[in-house]
């Protein structure tokens, strides 16, 4: 972002923070709330060893810095505030506001984008059941869990996408196993099919 941008971001972060503390958030939830206004906007790293976590405002793209600005805008009429703490507490609608910008990388239809969410939700709890945990349908997913989809989705883009990030390929027998790095330019490589029973695929 420019330095008049970054001052813009400041700017209106402050008055939106401010309604908020008059609305009853906490002192203390101030860079939390942030952060997690970021995942709602989708600004998230999309590689490297924070994919998928929220992004600096130092970097957001020009469009995430509008998605910001008009959340911020959305805090300074009471009506506006409502509606979008309102939005906030429904699971589905939340997650797909923060996903949508993702999920538009892919070119994915829109009425095919709940299915597809709820897939990489089953795949995400895959590990509950064993523990003793609560397996949650999309449309109640706790907030907590709103990262652990959005970092899964982000690793779905990149290999969808044809982008690159560390991992552990499966080795041949003359073969060691290695990261491959990441290059400085990726081949934008869209699917042209997806399937909502195999996110990961």
């Amino acid at each position: 972002m420019t330095e008049s941008q970054i001052w813009k971001y400041r700017a209106e972060w402050s008055k939106a923070w401010k309604k908020l503390r008059e609305s009853g958030a906490l002192a203390k939830d101030k860079e939390v709330t942030r952060k997690r206004w970021h995942l709602l906007i989708g600004a998230v790293y999309l590689r490297g060893p924070k994919t998928g976590q929220p992004k600096s405002s130092t970097v957001l793209t020009n469009g995430e810095f509008d998605r910001f600005l008009r959340r911020c805008a959305a805090t300074h009429t009471p009506a506006g505030l409502k509606e979008q703490l309102d939005l906030d507490e429904q699971p589905l609608l939340r997650l797909l506001y923060a996903t949508n910008p993702l999920l538009d990388l892919l070119k994915m239809e829109m009425d095919k984008r709940e299915a597809y969410l709820g897939g990489i939700y089953h795949n995400v709890q895959r590990a509950r059941p064993a523990k003793g945990e609560r397996v949650f349908e999309i449309h109640e997913m706790p907030d907590a869990d709103l990262q652990l989809v959005i970092i899964a989705l982000t690793h779905t883009v990149e290999h969808k996408l044809g982008a690159y990030h560390k991992h552990r390929p499966v080795a041949s027998q003359s073969q060691p196993v290695a990261n491959h790095p990441a290059p400085a330019s990726v081949p934008v490589r869209v699917e042209a099919d997806f399937d909502p029973a195999n996110p990961f695929g």
